[in-house]
């Protein structure tokens, strides 16, 4: 391969990036404007827009990972610094948990269940900031479209056994879930650990790790449930 060649390939490359970026912001500029229109829609039209705008959310993903890349250490650093932030988020909440469960202890029949979920604020370090850009963040972690999100990342009810490795990792010893999140297969980050956390909104959902660079913020929930029927099913 001569260089003509090879400079010919970059330009093919670049022109790909550059058109599904365009396309991706006409698709969002459709996006914002049908979310919009749900905004103010009658409530047996709901359905539809949902629907809809979910659909074309997960076609927006798509194009948003065919742009990016991890190619750089500042790229590998702000990473880092999210999967450092979500796990200090994660730590706080299942400590939060645990002492909700510690107090209680003598109730039955009891569900705990931690949810966490992404700030609403649109991080300042998006090079795209456009109000179209933070439209569509808001569209993005607004659970009655992203039905998915709704909960936040919720692995269920918490028990009083229940390790921190495991609420981290799914597993008594940390698993590195950085090899299962698209745009992070072959990027080595030494001296990481990703959470699960990161792999289930990345893999599982609208957002991309490209999305989840930039977030520095999240805000907890946690939900008790208390079934009164416990025992007298138990004795059946």
């Amino acid at each position: 391969m001569n260089k003509y060649e090879l400079d010919r390939d970059f330009v093919m490359y670049q022109t790909d990036i550059k058109t599904n970026r365009r396309l991706r912001e006409i698709l969002e500029e459709e996006i914002v404007a049908l979310y919009g229109e749900y905004e103010n829609c009658k409530l047996y039209e709901y359905d539809a827009y949902e629907h809809a705008i979910s659909e074309m959310t997960d076609v927006r993903r798509d194009l948003f990972l065919s742009e990016h890349s991890i190619k750089t250490d500042e790229d590998k650093n702000m990473v880092r610094q999210f999967n450092d932030n979500l796990r200090e988020a994660l730590t706080n909440l299942y400590e939060e948990t645990q002492y909700v469960l510690g107090q209680l202890k003598d109730i039955t029949g009891k569900d705990v269940v931690p949810h966490l979920y992404i700030d609403e604020e649109y991080p300042s370090t998006f090079s795209d900031q456009s109000e179209r850009a933070k439209r569509m963040w808001e569209i993005i972690l607004d659970g009655n479209v992203h039905i998915m999100y709704s909960d936040g990342y919720c692995l269920g009810g918490l028990k009083e056994s229940d390790s921190l490795n495991r609420f981290l990792y799914i597993n008594e010893e940390p698993d590195n879930w950085n090899f299962d999140i698209v745009g992070l297969f072959d990027v080595e980050i030494p001296n990481m650990i990703m959470v699960h956390a990161a792999h289930d909104w990345a893999s599982h959902m609208h957002l991309t790790i490209f999305d989840l660079m930039h977030v520095r913020k999240f805000k907890s929930k946690i939900t008790i449930e208390i079934n009164q029927n416990y025992n007298n099913e138990k004795d059946m």
